[in-house]
């Protein structure tokens, strides 16, 4: 099981703040892999998330990553909107 983390706008667009998927029976091994299944799968706010991926940040353990970094069983990953400020 992963823990995933929605923050700010991500959170208002799934409506939860956070979700357990188990990725042990899926073929997901990066924040790409999981928002690019569900998507597909689910569409909706996953697929909304995609389409924002470019402005969207990821932290894998609460340490900023890339969206291909490897992720496993335990992890959590939380999805980060831009961040704006004046």
């Amino acid at each position: 099981m992963i823990k995933i983390l929605f923050f700010a706008s991500i959170r208002e667009l799934f409506n939860q703040e956070k979700i357990m998927i188990d990725i042990n029976a899926l073929s997901i091994q990066s924040a790409d892999d999981l928002v690019n299944f569900f998507s597909q799968k689910e569409g909706g706010a996953w697929s909304e998330l995609k389409k924002r991926k470019t402005k969207t940040k990821v932290a894998i353990n609460q340490e900023m990553s890339g969206w291909n970094t490897a992720i496993k069983d335990g992890d959590e990953v939380a999805f980060l909107p831009p961040i704006t400020g004046g």
